[in-house]
Order: structure tokens, then sequence, then C-alpha cells
């Protein structure tokens, strides 16, 4: 299950590079030092940006929190497994 999880945080990373790719192609800054985290807390986050990109932001962003919540469900599972 370590692998399961590690190779989960691998993909997460990937998308979260993407996103940043987009913020930094169409030069948007932010004023967190954690984005995810900021929207995961939905804290009125929002960035102007033009369609397809918009989209495409939103569909990353969605994968994130999706896979921040099987890797938590992963690392619960390895607590319970003793690992």
């Amino acid at each position: 299950m370590t692998r399961f999880r590690a190779s989960l945080i691998n993909l997460r990373t990937q998308v979260k590079n993407k996103i940043h790719a987009i913020l930094h192609k169409h030069a948007l800054t932010h004023s967190f030092t954690d984005l995810f985290w900021c929207r995961r807390q939905q804290n009125g986050f929002q960035l102007t940006l033009e369609e397809p990109f918009k989209t495409s932001l939103n569909r990353y962003l969605s994968v994130v929190e999706s896979l921040t919540g099987q890797i938590d469900a992963a690392e619960e599972k390895n607590h319970a497994d003793g690992n």
C-alpha cells in the first residue's frame, strides 16, 4: 500500500506542476503560500483566466482534490494495517 500511496503522490505532483505551468504561462500570481490549501479551504480563491485554460485549471484542481482524498485514504489504511 505504501507504493500505491507514493504513486498517487507522484501523480498529484505532476498535476500540480501542470497547474503552476498554466499560471506561469499567463503571468498569474497569488499571495498564498499554498495555493492548493487555499482552494480546499474555499477562501474565495479566484483567478481571471480565459478559456480553454480556465476549464483546464478547474479540472486539474478537481483531480488534485480527488488524489488528495485517495492519498489520505491510503495513509489511513497504512496506519490501520500497522505500516
